[in-house]
């Protein structure tokens, strides 16, 4: 790979993805911070609001509120992929800073092996990623209707 290679390889490949791992966490962490605050604010009003209210129906709306921000916060898995990409999104810039300091597997190697290797691990964590992403898929996927006989 010549340095031209390897510099469009950084720009297009490297950052895209790091990027998009970045942007991806901090939207994740949001609604996951959102919607633990929710359910903990409407948790927490619901038994005020059914002492201080004349009618039935606002403390059972809290509480049904609860449940769905509950619900939806637990199949989001946002606390889940936000740590999961950040994980990612950092190794991928301890690499880099591997690669640039020539330590650790980077020492002692000529340049063209440096930047095989470095390619080579990044799309390691980037395989092991979309890995885990496809397995995410299959898990949400619904169980096939068997046909009775």
């Amino acid at each position: 790979m010549t340095d031209e290679e390897f510099t469009e390889y950084l720009n297009e490949r490297f950052e895209d993805q790091r990027s998009w791992l970045s942007e991806k966490t901090a939207k994740y962490k949001r609604w996951h911070q959102v919607m633990l605050i929710s359910s903990t604010v409407l948790a927490g009003a619901a038994p005020v609001v059914t002492a201080l209210a004349g009618t039935k129906a606002v403390p059972v709306t809290l509480t049904a509120a609860v449940s769905i921000v509950s619900s939806l916060h637990g199949a989001s898995r946002f606390k889940e992929l936000w740590t999961r990409y950040r994980a990612t999104a950092e190794a991928l810039k301890r690499e880099l800073y591997w690669y640039r300091a020539a330590i650790r597997d980077y020492s002692n190697q000529a340049p063209d092996e440096r930047r095989r290797l470095f390619v080579e691990r990044v799309e390691s964590w980037l395989f092991m990623e979309h890995d885990l992403w496809v397995q995410d898929q299959n898990d949400r996927r619904p169980p096939p209707v068997r046909k009775s006989s």
